[in-house]
Order: C-alpha cells, then sequence, then structure tokens
C-alpha cells in the first residue's frame, strides 16, 4: 500500500491521524524511509518506517458508510464478556489493537453494557477511554469534525454512562 504526506491513516495501536511527512531517518546508523503521522489524539507523532507500514498495520481511514456501519454497532446487542478479568481485558485489547472501527466499535459497546450491570474495573475503563479515542479520531477524519466532538458522538451513540 502507498502513502503519500497528507494522507489520512490509522495505526491500529495509536489510532487515526495524518501523515505529515515522509522523509529518510538515520535510525541505528542506517538510513530508513520513514513516515511521520501527526495524531489527532494525544497530540503527539509516530515514526514508522516505510519498509514495515504493512506489518505495524498502518491503513487508510474507511468510507464514511463502514465508519457509520461501525457506529451502528454500538447500539447493537452487546456480547458477553468472559468471566476471568485477565481473558476479558485481553479479548478487549484484541478488538481495539485490530484496527477494524467494527471490532473497535464493539468492544465499546461491551464495555459500557456491563458497565450497565457490573463494576467496571480500572483496566476495562483503560481500554474503554482507549477504544473511544482510536474511533474518536477516525469519525473526526472522515466525518470532517474535531476530535472532542467525534468523542462526544461516540459517548452519546454507546451510551457511556459519566460514572464509567
Amino acid at each position: 500500500m502507498r502513502f503519500l504526506v497528507s494522507d489520512m491513516v490509522v495505526h491500529p495501536i495509536h489510532g487515526a491521524g495524518t501523515i505529515s511527512e515522509i522523509s529518510v531517518k538515520n535510525i541505528s546508523g542506517e538510513c530508513t524511509e520513514c513516515v511521520v503521522v501527526d495524531l489527532m489524539v494525544g497530540n503527539a507523532g509516530v515514526l514508522l518506517p516505510v519498509d514495515s507500514l504493512e506489518d505495524t498495520g498502518l491503513r487508510h481511514i474507511v468510507d464514511e458508510s463502514t465508519l457509520d456501519a461501525a457506529l451502528g454497532m454500538l447500539a447493537d446487542k452487546p456480547r458477553e464478556l468472559p468471566g476471568d478479568w485477565r481473558r476479558r481485558i485481553e479479548n478487549l485489547r484484541e478488538r481495539v489493537h485490530s484496527g477494524d472501527p467494527r471490532l473497535v466499535a464493539t468492544a465499546v459497546r461491551d464495555i459500557v453494557a456491563r458497565a450497565g450491570h457490573s463494576k467496571v474495573n480500572p483496566s476495562e475503563k483503560r481500554v474503554l477511554s482507549e477504544a473511544i479515542g482510536v474511533l474518536a479520531g477516525e469519525v473526526a477524519l472522515v466525518k470532517k469534525m474535531d476530535v472532542t466532538t467525534a468523542r462526544r458522538l461516540v459517548e452519546r451513540r454507546a451510551g457511556v454512562h459519566p460514572d464509567v
């Protein structure tokens, strides 16, 4: 997959952003072509070697209909999460780090549903915040809005309660 400066992209772990630079960098004494992604959430950037972009899962943002389908999943019937908290967190993180906005949306939906009938532990709260951030970043780019508005949209669609 070819990337250009100003392409809007999503990194499965760091979230959505825009490619601000493609240049050769000296990494460990070797000249390596890299892309710099300015992230939507966290006011940070990520430097990624071009040779490993496919391995990192970097992709272009989805189209609006795919994003709308993902947002629609926030209201779908939740899946039951594993009872063991370690397996539950692993399952949720796997979905959040998949790079697929539909899977990220299901993680948000399932944590919010769990919060409706059980106490959500701090690890689940962190995963929820990360998942909302990842989804909101892509929403902001696709729908051309600021990330705060996008985050509120995701939280409203998911029914996130302020206590979660």
